[in-house]
């Protein structure tokens, strides 16, 4: 009996992943143009990088697994989204502004709140970390790009990637958006750098550049520590990579750190933060895993025929 053999031929399945790749360049070319249009309007350099960075690592991962792309008009349906509740949730913390002596009051409360469980630590921390210049601006650097780059990477990585990730994370942040402008609405607190008799300084200012923002007693809840940590932590459930799987809250401690040597938030802040953001995204998962994916049919493979068994 002759032996059956498998012959492989590579240019049939590099022209398989050129062929799929070509299928890409439209979404592509929206997405980049769509990361001019955000330089433009943010002058978010780092942002824009973080992008593009997720939308490469999204699509070379489509390529290789021979899957197609979104339809453009389901990529412009969900900027569209995300953009709007963004716009909202800034609207929102504009709207409720809270006076100084309110905001100030609330901030001693949770100070109170951290020294009875003994965890006000934030001047310590902020005396041991802060002070050397090159230091400081590596922390304002993280603080004012890490908290839309990271989440917003994650949301382009996920929209090309995983559906059932992709409206975890959206429904996620979403949600959690509501809760905040509710907690800022009727418990607005004023950061530790803006309040008095804490030992807390204002990092930023401190160093010559001082922040501005839509609302300045919003500090709980802390999304930078939040919207981050619930990013990598979807990001962590749709793939097999063992050091994404267990690495994913350092990016959220990060930032955690981060903003409390800053001096805007408190322990408090973050871990409201989390709960708003992460545990929604962690049920909408698991509601999600109840429900069969319908996965995107592969593209066909040109040549086919040359990839089966021969006598």
């Amino acid at each position: 009996m002759a032996a059956s053999s498998t012959t492989i031929y590579p240019s049939q399945k590099a022209r398989s992943v050129l062929a799929c790749a070509t299928r890409w360049v439209p979404v592509t070319l929206a997405l980049v143009i769509l990361s001019g249009v955000i330089y433009t309007l943010t002058r978010e350099f780092v942002l824009v990088i973080a992008v593009l960075a997720a939308m490469g690592a999204a699509i070379r991962i489509n390529v290789l697994r021979g899957r197609g792309p979104l339809p453009l008009a389901r990529v412009g349906l969900e900027v569209g989204i995300v953009s709007a509740g963004f716009l909202l949730y800034e609207l929102g913390r504009k709207v409720f502004q809270a006076s100084p002596a309110d905001a100030v009051h609330n901030a001693d409360m949770v100070v109170g709140f951290e020294k009875a469980m003994g965890i006000f630590v934030e001047p310590k921390l902020q005396a041991l970390v802060s002070g050397h210049p090159a230091i400081d601006r590596a922390l304002m650097l993280v603080y004012s790009h890490g908290y839309p780059a990271i989440p917003l990477a994650g949301l382009v990585f996920l929209l090309l990637t995983d559906r059932r990730g992709y409206l975890a994370l959206r429904n996620a942040l979403a949600l959690s958006a509501l809760l905040g402008v509710v907690t800022l609405a009727l418990f607005p607190v004023a950061p530790p750098r803006l309040t008095q008799g804490i030992g807390v300084t204002d990092v930023f200012a401190a160093r010559g550049a001082p922040m501005t923002f839509a609302n300045q007693f919003a500090a709980i809840p802390s999304f930078h520590v939040g919207w981050v940590m619930t990013a990598a932590f979807v990001v962590s459930r749709t793939t097999n990579l063992r050091a994404v799987r267990l690495l994913w809250p350092l990016p959220g401690l990060v930032m955690l750190l981060v903003v409390v040597v800053t001096g805007n938030h408190y322990w408090v802040d973050a871990a409201v933060g989390i709960a708003y953001s992460l545990v929604p995204a962690w049920w909408f998962l698991r509601r999600a895993d109840r429900v069969p994916e319908r996965a995107r049919p592969p593209l066909p493979a040109p040549g086919r025929r040359a990839l089966t068994a021969r006598d």
